[in-house]
């Protein structure tokens, strides 16, 4: 019996290996989480249907930050922001990534959905200082980042965390917990840019913290009446700084 069940439990290893990037991920996404704004704190994330996806950051009564990259490997077909205020950024950084960067307190909700090609992989992210735990479908499951919300490996080599309980009772009625790790060594691009939170002053210690195998470079925005603080008067050294930042760490 002991032998039977070993075989069990690696016949159901191989199996999970195989079928985690199609149904067991689409079981953790899809379906729109019940969400109560005065409770639930962190980043939820669901799939409505194919290609359409949610994402909400919700405050639940403490202050909330998320600072992350959607990356999908086709072209973004739409985007929605709801809730998005003046201190938020969510913008299309091209048509494959979207640059996402949000804060929510007391009660408050901001998001967004947009839809991809049925069957493109789609990776979320990341980036900067955050404290918003990250949620998947209707069951809310916790994961962490990078999350691969297709199990297609959009995230490049990184792994996803998707933690399945597997019993399989025995006559003696024990079971056995496995955890299900996703791997995958597809790249899909040469390389990864950060985003930088734009009214970050003190940025530089995030920018060398984020340097790391397979990140080439920084998107950060400036404000235009810093660099030209005076009609015709232009100030650049800001961008000379970060410039000269990078360059010494090679």
């Amino acid at each position: 019996m002991t032998r039977l069940r070993h075989i069990l439990i690696m016949i159901f290893a191989v199996v999970m290996s195989m079928t985690i990037s199609g149904g067991v991920i689409a079981d953790l996404v899809d379906g729109k989480p019940s969400l109560d704004r005065n409770r639930d704190s962190g980043m939820f994330v669901w799939r409505t249907y194919a290609g359409t996806w949610q994402m909400r950051l919700l405050a639940g009564g403490v202050h909330q930050e998320f600072n992350g990259l959607v990356e999908s490997e086709q072209p973004i077909d739409s985007l929605k922001r709801i809730g998005i205020e003046r201190s938020d950024d969510v913008d299309l950084l091209d048509v494959n990534e979207l640059m996402v960067s949000m804060h929510v307190k007391k009660n408050n909700i901001d998001g967004f959905w947009i839809t991809i090609p049925d069957g493109s992989g789609l990776c979320l992210r990341g980036t900067g200082n955050q404290n918003a735990v990250v949620y998947l479908g209707k069951n809310a499951t916790q994961a962490s980042l990078p999350v691969d919300l297709t199990g297609s490996g959009a995230c490049g080599n990184a792994v996803v965390d998707v933690v399945e309980d597997v019993a399989l009772p025995d006559t003696q009625a024990d079971a056995v917990t496995d955890q299900v790790n996703v791997a995958s060594t597809r790249k899909y691009n040469p390389g990864h840019y950060i985003a930088m939170v734009p009214w970050d002053a003190d940025d530089h210690p995030v920018m060398i913290d984020s340097i790391k195998p397979g990140v080439v470079g920084f998107h950060k925005r400036y404000h235009w009446r810093e660099l030209e603080p005076s009609l015709g008067q232009y100030d650049f050294s800001q961008i000379q700084r970060d410039l000269d930042l990078l360059a010494g760490q090679g």
